[in-house]
């Protein structure tokens, strides 16, 4: 059985064989002298959490700013490697501080004040630094496994661009495989899918059917198109067509008889003194001429019934 020792003598027995793999580069952005290094792999993993629900405009910078913020380790000589936590007010209660981490301190205040440009270079930087510290671990280490073959390259590469397509937009690996001739494939479910919906689409329709009562005739009504003759036939000039007075109506038998009486008793009714009016019925205006040979004022009637002759009610 071995013997037993405190966490903090081990610790610092072990002092050596802390951050090893990381690697620092100093270098002059915009002016500024800072120092950037390369992420361990929990802060990969915090990265892509964070970038994952960017929208597709704004996931290129944001990841930028993300991985920038942890690599930068000092800024203008003053060193941030043994900082973690920063204190801050609360935007809620001035009163109270909270803390915020180093990164999204450095996010929020220093870099995101940078330009577009200027991140697009710190990035490249940062990207360079791991492509050095990748090399570097492999200094001093010899390997007796021969390097992987041709296949077992590409399914590596295969694997790892799986695992990285998984934390981008759609949109942007479909633009970056089609740059170099690639595209997604489309799934055996999604063909029967699509044909389905193709099959749908191509059956017509049926037409609802019209209930007919029975019993009851049916008639179909065929349009009839005029013929060939009619159609080129030129138009034939129609000229308007003159309305012809109304006629007048004739006396009727009333009115006759009404002049033979009056022409027995002395009477003349002119034609000029008959009026029609505008119903059409006829009227008799009589003007009364006396004869004095003829007609005798006090005399009594000669016979027949006497026109103004009106007898009295009881």
């Amino acid at each position: 059985m071995g013997k037993k020792i405190t966490g903090t003598d081990l610790a610092s027995l072990l002092s050596g064989a802390t951050n090893i793999g990381i690697l620092e580069d100093p270098v002059n952005l915009g002016g500024l002298p800072v120092v950037f290094r390369n992420l361990r792999p929990a802060e990969h993993q915090a990265i892509s959490a964070e970038v994952q629900e960017e929208p597709e405009e704004n996931y290129l910078e944001a990841l930028m700013l993300s991985t920038i913020s942890r690599a930068l380790v000092e800024i203008n000589g003053n060193s941030l490697r043994d900082i973690s936590v920063v204190s801050v007010p609360d935007p809620k209660d001035p009163k109270r501080e909270i803390g915020v981490e180093l990164h999204a301190f450095l996010r929020s205040q220093v870099v995101a004040t940078w330009s577009r440009e200027t991140l697009a270079v710190a990035y490249r930087k940062v990207l360079d630094i791991f492509a050095q510290a990748e090399e570097k671990s492999k200094q001093g280490v010899t390997f007796y496994i021969p390097d992987e073959t041709d296949d077992e390259k590409l399914r590596r590469l295969l694997t790892e661009a799986k695992e990285t397509m998984g934390s981008l937009p759609v949109s942007l690996v479909e633009g970056i495989l089609t740059e170099y001739g690639f595209r997604l494939g489309v799934g055996l479910d999604e063909v029967r899918d699509v044909d389905v919906r193709l099959k749908a689409i191509d059956q017509p329709k049926e037409e609802p059917k019209v209930q007919v009562p029975t019993g009851a005739p049916v008639y179909a009504s065929i349009p009839q198109s005029p013929p060939e003759d009619e159609e080129r036939m030129p138009p034939v000039a129609v000229s308007p067509v003159r309305q012809q007075p109304p006629p007048v109506p004739a006396p009727s038998s009333r009115y006759a008889e009404i002049q033979a009486a009056e022409s027995s008793l002395g009477l003349e009714v002119p034609e000029s003194q008959v009026d029609t009016g505008s119903s059409g019925a006829s009227e008799v205006k009589p003007v009364l001429r006396v004869k004095p040979k003829e007609v005798l004022i006090d005399a009594g009637p000669q016979g027949g019934i006497n026109p103004m002759f009106r007898p009295r009610r009881a």
